[in-house]
């Protein structure tokens, strides 16, 4: 599992991170870090619910104290594996969540946007459940 404060992205093009510079002070993120206004066990509930619904996904990590949890999610054609990582950070006044997330491809150079996209329609998926 990953470590955000450590990470230090690859070269190739086959990986995006959602942080803040605070967070990932050896990676350059691609977007920042989302801040949502719930307490940091209704975002993971809701983000367990929204990985529920993944194909192809399987979580092979938690480090429950640390609030970090990371994926697996295989291609649908040829079954490439990509990592996914996300930790929940509770904000100073512990009524707002900060998401951080890092996918990337094991195999291959370039994911053809592949990861950004599931981090997006990820991101917005748990900003929808969070409003059910």
């Amino acid at each position: 599992m990953i470590d955000f404060q450590t990470l230090k992205r690859s070269h190739k093009p086959n990986n995006y991170l959602v942080a803040s510079k605070a967070d990932c002070p050896y990676a350059r993120p691609d977007r920042d870090a989302p801040v949502l206004p719930h307490k940091p066990e209704a975002v993971l509930a809701a983000w367990q619910a929204v990985i529920a619904r993944q194909p192809r996904t399987t979580q092979t990590g938690a480090d429950n104290a640390t609030m970090t949890f990371e994926y697996v999610q295989r291609s649908a054609l040829l079954r490439f594996p990509d990592t996914i990582t996300v930790q929940f950070l509770p904000e100073t006044n512990g009524k707002a969540t900060r998401v951080l997330v890092y996918s990337a491809s094991k195999i291959g150079y370039s994911d053809m946007g592949v990861n950004r996209r599931r981090v997006t329609d990820w991101l917005s998926a748990l900003e929808q459940e969070l409003a059910a």
